[in-house]
Formats: structure tokens, sequence, C-alpha cells
């Protein structure tokens, strides 16, 4: 049938009314939609995965999982995102597209570093041990020949998982280039909002001003818990050192969970049945703590792995304030439940965590059939100093190392300079040969400034609520809502909460000052 001129006119303009009055769907936004439920989909898949591994230690395919999500990783996906103007949330999921293309690309090597740290084992008295179960050793040795024994045992395998994190640096800083970044670090700044020459300023200053402060609480802790002069300290004695533990008769093992569920309790806040702590010990798990959403918020997964003393609380306490931010979420939206800013993450995680540092907490929760109250509160001042130093040397170091800067012996150079001075051991030609085996990606940079925020958080608690605002349950009000923001929480709004949280390093000192003067 042949249609005129005008009967097309007609037709275009009824097709204008019907529009006008029912509203059509624009067919991009439609996509965009599609694009958002399959972006869910595989960051379910790959957390699944992620916790397998980890936690389950059973192979790593994380390649396999993107491969299946193949389709939506493609530049014409992110030009279509990219153009969806009127959603908030597109750039959230257009960064997300991005970060996921450059898994695929590199998801292969990943995978082969994650399945040697899995199955690589190195002889130690003539017993073949796996990778994390030698770290948890080098933690827990007490005598110095023993721990230098183990080192040397893992050097094969340090330097292997080393030539992985150099080569993954350099293919994941190539990989950004086509989409517009000079490195990786330009697109984490962005997705992140964070100022990283400003961050890396602050770690500097932070490393200065706390060095005759961090020398003092390192010669008192190495002499009494280690038998040594500091000066005779080496990179391979501080995971013992940090550890705590001579301090298990105080706070066993047996009541880790207890003092867990008591911090938040005190706090206010209902750790929900959807935060499951994982502390089995299981062949192939990884001794890092992770937290891996599954499907928010009912299914978040915390994976410990305890090597024992206080750092196990610390590290528990913390992994839970992380996995809140997903099991408390209000939100239903990819973005802003699954992609929430680490640094606010962070910031959320170390606050809970702060309370185990008030002394009246530890006093009430240590076994006092074994307890010496002053030379705890040295050793806790002297343990958040060097976790908050040795965050700012990591800033310092990650952001040059996926900054461009990838001349591995300037980055070795750096490395001894800057954890020597942050750690106070010293630090062999070896170390830095390894440094990139210590690195994640950039994630330090965004604990530092958590840690920093956190501080200042904590300084507005006890100026609304008294020295224990750990306690009674007065400041769940305020942190709740926190939380339950999810994703879209940032800094901003953060700061708004509580005025004290600037993310300057001065609370963060005074905190440090007060807990080394207690007596």
């Amino acid at each position: 049938m042949h249609l005129s001129t005008a009967s097309l006119g007609r037709l275009a303009l009824g097709a204008v009314l019907i529009v006008s009055v029912l509203g059509a769907p624009p067919a991009a936004q439609a996509d965009v939609s599609r694009i958002r439920e399959k972006a869910l989909e595989l960051e379910q898949n790959l957390n699944k995965q992620a916790y397998r591994y980890l936690a389950r230690g059973e192979k790593s395919n994380t390649e396999r999982v993107y491969k299946d999500f193949e389709f939506i990783l493609s530049k014409s996906k992110v030009d279509e995102v990219a153009a969806e103007t009127g959603d908030p949330y597109a750039n959230r999921l257009r960064q997300y597209l991005i970060e996921s293309i450059v898994g695929l690309q590199i998801a292969s090597f990943e995978d082969e570093q994650r399945a040697y740290k899995q199955t690589a084992t190195a002889d130690l008295d003539g017993q073949p041990l796996a990778y994390a179960e030698l770290l948890k050793r080098l933690a827990t040795a007490e005598d110095p020949a023993a721990r230098r024994k183990i080192y040397s045992a893992m050097d094969p395998l340090f330097e292997t998982i080393s030539v992985f994190g150099n080569e993954i640096i350099k293919r994941r800083e190539k990989q950004y280039q086509p989409w517009g970044y000079a490195n990786f670090a330009a697109f984490y700044a962005e997705r992140e909002n964070l100022d990283l020459e400003a961050l890396s300023t602050t770690a500097g200053e932070f490393l200065q001003s706390t060095q005759a402060l961090y020398d003092e609480l390192l010669e008192y802790n190495t002499q009494t818990f280690m038998g040594m002069e500091s000066r005779k300290l080496r990179f391979y004695d501080l995971p013992y050192l940090l550890q705590g533990n001579w301090w298990e008769p105080s706070f066993p093992i047996k009541d880790r969970s207890k003092r867990v569920n008591s911090v938040f309790q005190g706090l206010g806040i209902q750790i929900p049945a959807g935060l499951v702590m994982d502390e089995r010990n299981r062949e192939g798990k990884a001794l890092a703590t992770g937290v891996f959403p599954e499907l928010v918020p009912t299914t978040v997964n915390v994976s410990i792995n305890p090597v024992g003393g206080v750092a196990d609380d610390d590290n528990s306490v913390f992994a839970a304030g992380q996995g809140l931010i997903f099991a408390l979420s209000t939100q239903t939206r990819f973005e802003p439940a699954y992609l929430p800013n680490r640094g606010v993450q962070a910031a959320l995680a170390y606050v809970p965590m702060l309370a185990l540092f008030e002394p009246a907490w530890f006093d009430g929760a240590a076994n006092q059939d074994s307890y010496d109250g002053a030379s705890y509160r040295k050793y806790r001042a002297f343990q958040l100093l060097a976790e908050a130093r040795r965050l700012a040397a990591k800033t310092q170091l990650e952001i040059l190392a996926y900054g461009g800067d990838h001349d591995l012996k300037e980055l070795q150079r750096q490395f001894r300079e800057l954890m020597g001075t942050a750690t106070g051991a010293r630090i062999s030609s070896s170390d830095s040969a390894r440094n990139s085996e210590l690195y994640t990606q950039l994630e330090s940079a965004s604990r530092f400034q958590g840690l920093l925020l956190a501080a200042g958080i904590r300084e507005s608690l006890v100026a609304a609520h008294g020295a224990e605002w750990w306690n009674g349950g007065k400041v769940g009000a305020s942190l709740n809502p926190l939380w339950q923001s999810g994703g879209s929480l940032n800094v901003d709004k953060l700061t708004t909460t509580f005025a004290e949280a600037t993310g300057d390093a001065a609370a963060m000192v005074r905190l440090v000052e007060s807990l080394a003067a207690a007596e």
C-alpha cells in the first residue's frame, strides 16, 4: 500500500501525540538499564569467585567469569553509558565497565599469580610448606634465628610473586591509556575523587612529624618484648613485632568473637545475619582478610585467617566494619550498593576498630591474670602509629608505582628509603627488589585517608558522648545511617556529619600521643 506524504505526516503526528501522552522509553536508557543489570551480575560472580579461591582455597578462574560477561565489556557499551546524562550514577557504571575491561585483559596473568600463591611451597626443615603457612610462622616465631630461616626459605616465593607483581603493574597502566588515562593512578583518582598528590604530601608530612614519637615507642617495644635494640630490627622481624602474640593470654583467641561482637554492641550497631564471619582454617586459604559482598545486603562473607595475638582482633573488627557498608546498605541500585568510595569505607571500618585502642575498653576486655596495662598501652600506641606510618609510606610508593614511574631500580630505592623510614627496620637489597609483592592497587592510599578520617570522627564522638563513646550504644544513631548509605556515601557527606573529620593527621597524632602517655 502506497501512503502519501500527507498520510505519513499524519502518522508521524499521531506517533508524537501518543509518545507525549504515554511516554516512550528511550532505547538508550533501556539499554543502560540492561547493562546495569548485567554489571550487577558480573560483580556478584566476581565476589563469589574471589571468596572461593581466597577463603576456600579453590582454583582461581577469574578470567572465565569476565569472559561470561564479555558482551557488556566493550567500548560501545561504555560510550552508551557515558551518553546517559540524566543518570547521576552513570559515570560510576562507566568507570566500573572500564575497570572490568582492563580486568579481563590481565585476568589470566593475575589468575596465574593467585594459583602460584595457593600451590607453591618452600622447604623448611625438610617440610614443604605453603605461602600462607610460612607467613603465619613468620608472624609467630619467637626466636630471631627462626624468623631469619623462615624468611630465607621464602626467598624464591617472594621473587616469583614480585615478578608477577611488576608485570601486572605495567600491564594495568597500559590498558588504561586507550581510555584516556595516563595510568592507573589517574583512573583511581577520578573514580575515588581523590587528590593523590595532596595525599602523598600529607603522608610525607605525617612520617616526618611523628618520627621522634615513633622512634621512642619502637625502642621501648623492641627491648621490652623482643629483647633487642631497635637498630637491630630487620624487615622480617616486623610481622612478629606487629602481631602481638605475647598478649594472647590477656586476649585469648577463644574469646575473640565475643570481643568483636561486644565492640559493635557497645557502639549500638547490630551485625545483621547477612554478614558472615568465616574464621575456619582451610588448606589454601589466604592469610589476608577479605570482604566479599555476594548479594547485597543478604550475603556478605568475611574471610579471616587468624594468626594469634591482638592484631587478629583488629583485623576482625575492621573487616566487619568494611562488611557493614554492604550488609546494612538500604541501596538497591548497582552503583551505590556495590561501589562504595574506598576511603569512606575504610573510615567507617576504622571507627569501631579504634574502640580497641581505648584504654578503658582494653582494660575491661583483658584477662587480668596476665595483663600489664601500662605495657599494653605503650604497645598499642606503637601498633597504631606503625599502621599509620606503614600506610603513609605505601601510599607514596604505590602512587609512584601506578603513576607511570616503572623504573624498577628507582622504585626499589624508594622502597628501601620510605619503608626503612616508616618502620625503623633494616631493609636489605633483596627486600627492596621484592617491593611489588607488598603493593595493593592504591588501596593503601584509600586506607590512609580513611584512617585519618576515622581519627577525626573519633574526636567528634568523644566531644558528643564523652571518653567512653564506644560504650552504651550511644553512637549507633549517627553511624548506622552512614553504613546504610552504601556507595552513595562520600567524603563530603561524612564531613557534614562529623565536622572534625578533616582528613588531616592532627587527630591521629593526638590519639597516639594520649595512648603513649597513659599510665
